[in-house]
């Protein structure tokens, strides 16, 4: 072979190589700069359930941040809510697992979500929450909940047989500048109780604006007031 070809394919093979060690959102690349990215752990079957376990069912391109190394890598996923998981569609469509590390953020269609701990119950717990505010050491967090019915076999034939269905709900959790991340209860006495000192101007600000604090936007809304409070 000629010097030149020879000159040719090294060139091609230099080339080649760093376009794809420059390419953040590779599967092979993200395996190799993060350790444990993936989970090959098999999730749950959904086919004979109403309702869906997941935020969306289909995958959509979104990204993950590792904190740590500060690299961002871009995928299908989605996430499962029912088993707090994040899944990820490889390029030959088989599903993994993201690892769950503190240090992975993900944003998928606009919403980001955080690992952070939690209490449910009076128990902790680990797993994703939606990041909705963060301004001035306040945090506000939105829990997604797919509850499980099982299903019901007819008692009667004048009856149909249930299927077995999940059930959507939803909560919010405050990280307060002490640090604590608090359950934001649905009754309006003792949410105020969150703010503690603030309680007045806060219930005082809710009736003039006419805010609920069941609704996203509203508590948005309020704890973007409550940042500017001393």
């Amino acid at each position: 072979m000629k010097k030149s070809h020879l000159l040719l394919l090294l060139l091609l093979f230099l080339s080649y190589t760093t376009v794809f060690s420059q390419k953040g959102n590779s599967i092979n690349n993200a395996i190799s700069d993060i350790s444990d990215v993936f989970r090959y752990q098999k999730n749950m079957e959904y086919e004979d359930y109403d309702g869906s376990p997941y935020l969306n069912h289909h995958f959509f391109l979104g990204t993950i941040n590792n904190t740590n190394e500060n690299k961002i890598y871009s995928f299908q996923l989605r996430y499962n809510i029912y088993e707090d998981k994040m899944e990820i569609q490889k390029d030959d469509e088989s599903i993994v697992n993201l690892a769950k590390e503190d240090y992975f953020n993900v944003l998928i269609l606009g919403e980001k979500f955080v690992l952070t701990t939690y209490e449910i119950n009076g128990e902790k717990n680990v797993g994703y929450l939606e990041l909705l505010f963060d301004k001035n050491n306040l945090i506000l967090y939105r829990k997604h909940t797919r509850t499980l019915i099982s299903a019901k076999k007819a008692k009667s034939s004048y009856e149909e047989d249930k299927p077995a269905k999940f059930v959507t709900s939803e909560s919010f959790y405050f990280k307060s500048k002490d640090n604590n991340t608090i359950l934001l209860s649905k009754k309006k006495k003792d949410f105020l109780k969150s703010f503690e000192s603030k309680s007045t101007e806060i219930a005082s600000f809710m009736k003039e604006n006419k805010l609920k604090n069941s609704k996203k936007e509203d508590l948005i809304k309020i704890l973007t007031y409550y940042s500017t409070l001393e």
